[in-house]
């Protein structure tokens, strides 16, 4: 529900009145769209703008419809590639379906909420492997999250991301966005971010 943008250096709540919104021009050049606005907070005071031009959005965990209305908008009007920064579990996964593909109890009007070509920057099995992230197994519940997302048709018919969930199941480990700080307070912005992005590492 709170939007950033790299150019003015300046974040606004998003506005309740999305569809009367008039977006102008941007010199972003991608959307990044954060699970939780403590990394969102972060990112901003240690300076994102300066490595990167971007326009980014969190819904502080699962997004509210205004946040999904305001990212397709956005994402429609401006035509920028949108990626998605979520915690390394089953739950971060889910936050980014629902951008995605929509959700169950908004499926009447899902056609206005989601972003079909929103991209999985993290973190995922590969950030796990490539860094060697340390994190805590996954408990019980979360392994059954996994299966219930597997599940579901639109994470079936994607090879790739489903794939991908296999591989974070197998792995065992629960990594969260914070839990990279505690390498080093600009680790995301100086390493994280410029190795997934020069790389291409995402999808």
């Amino acid at each position: 529900m709170i939007l950033y943008e790299s150019n003015t250096k300046s974040s606004m709540l998003i506005p309740d009145r999305v569809h009367d919104l008039k977006i102008c021009q941007s010199n972003a050049r991608f959307i990044l769209v954060v699970e939780k606005y403590t990394t969102f907070a972060h990112l901003i005071s240690n300076g994102i703008a300066k490595r990167f031009p971007l326009i980014m959005i969190t819904g502080s965990g699962y997004p509210d419809l205004k946040t999904r209305s305001f990212l397709q908008k956005l994402w429609f009007e401006l035509k920028l590639p949108v990626f998605a920064l979520m915690d390394g579990d089953p739950y971060g996964i889910d936050i980014i379906l629902s951008y995605k593909y929509g959700s169950i109890l908004s499926a009447y009007q899902n056609h206005h909420l989601i972003v079909p070509s929103i991209q999985w920057l993290g973190i995922n099995a590969d950030d796990i492997n490539d860094f060697q992230l340390k994190g805590v197994r996954f408990k019980r519940n979360e392994l059954k999250k996994f299966d219930s997302l597997l599940k579901r048709k639109d994470v079936a018919d994607n090879n790739i991301w489903a794939e991908e969930m296999k591989k974070m199941k197998q792995l065992g480990i629960k990594v969260e966005i914070q839990d990279l700080l505690n390498y080093s307070p600009r680790f995301l912005i100086d390493c994280y971010l410029p190795y997934k992005f020069s790389y291409g590492k995402w999808f």
